[in-house]
């Protein structure tokens, strides 16, 4: 992180396409606040959030690998981002910096990636899973 100092000082990686900036973020996505308590609350629903998507894990059977894989992203990326939302108050750090000119996606994490990779994985395995009878569970 030294080498990323200060704060919002874009570094190219990738011409001007990937730049690493260092920020922290201390609402939730997107910068979205939720006034005061925004370390708290987000850590709570975290932790709610964790808990939900382990049945989820518990439930989904050995055969439905895809639905693993992309459990195991999100948890993994929340598990991130929360570690991060411990350990600093200033917010999660976020250095990932995407766009063209003046023209720039928000900055992001390693853990933001792979909780929207998750994600998307875990649409396509739901949508796919769409009218199919649920897999026996065990006996």
């Amino acid at each position: 992180m030294a080498t990323l100092s200060p704060e919002l000082v874009p570094h190219d990686i990738v011409g001007n396409t990937v730049r690493f900036t260092l920020s922290y973020n201390p609402a939730a996505v997107f910068g979205l606040s939720i006034g005061p308590w925004s370390r708290l609350a987000l850590i709570v629903i975290t932790l709610v959030i964790l808990v939900i998507l382990f049945r989820m894990y518990l439930q989904a059977g050995m055969r439905e690998r895809l639905v693993a894989v992309a459990l195991g992203l999100i948890c993994g990326g929340a598990v991130g981002n929360l570690v991060d939302r411990l350990l600093s108050p200033a917010g999660v750090v976020d250095f990932i910096d995407v766009g063209a000119g003046a023209v720039r996606f928000w900055t992001f994490n390693v853990a933001d990636s792979g909780i929207t990779v998750g994600a998307i994985l875990l649409a396509i395995a739901l949508w796919r899973s769409a009218g199919r009878p649920p897999a026996a569970g065990p006996t």
